[in-house]
């Protein structure tokens, strides 16, 4: 007995349809500017953490990440360059965000030294002017820059965070 029962013909373009409006509003999601400070609430409750000596390691990753943020923000609007005016904030918030990373980088190695998340004023500055440049970029950004540059920064916290987990394991080790 053959099978009485008919098949579909295939037809690419069925699919495409749906697909294309699917595409067209994550395009437009991402292409749009972007108004989302609020990111950075939890960000500043951490930096209010770290001023009164009661921060936490996850606060520290957050702050981290939002210094990294800046730089590589910075690193984008040099990238971007439509005039000699923005590569120049880009360089700016690419420095800022440097002195952050550094500055945070200084405060987690006496963390490991003393258990406690403290800093010199210079060094409170330099990651409370990275929370405030972010603060500025983030409207100049598009959604997706936005959320590539906040993926980055997370690979880079995470990757930086291995490495100091390697260290101290060869340490135990030795």
């Amino acid at each position: 007995m053959a099978n009485t029962k008919r098949q579909k013909k295939y037809n690419p373009h069925r699919h495409r349809r749906e697909f294309g409006s699917i595409k067209l509003a994550l395009g437009m999601a991402l292409l749009t500017p972007t108004d989302d400070v609020d990111l950075l609430d939890q960000p500043r409750e951490d930096y209010a953490a770290l001023l009164a000596g009661k921060l936490c390691v996850n606060g520290f990753v957050r702050l981290s990440e939002i210094a990294v943020a800046a730089y590589m923000a910075g690193k984008l609007l040099i990238e971007r360059g439509a005039s000699l005016g923005t590569q120049e904030l880009g360089g700016t918030y690419r420095m800022t965000g440097k002195l952050a990373v550094q500055s945070l980088e200084e405060i987690g190695i006496h963390q490991g030294k003393t258990g406690r998340f403290v800093g010199t004023a210079d060094q409170y500055r330099n990651i409370s002017d990275a929370l405030d440049m972010l603060a500025a970029v983030i409207p100049v950004l598009t959604r997706g820059e936005l959320v590539t540059v906040l993926h980055e920064a997370a690979q880079v916290v995470e990757e930086g965070l291995a490495q100091a987990r390697l260290k101290n394991e060869m340490k135990l080790a030795a």
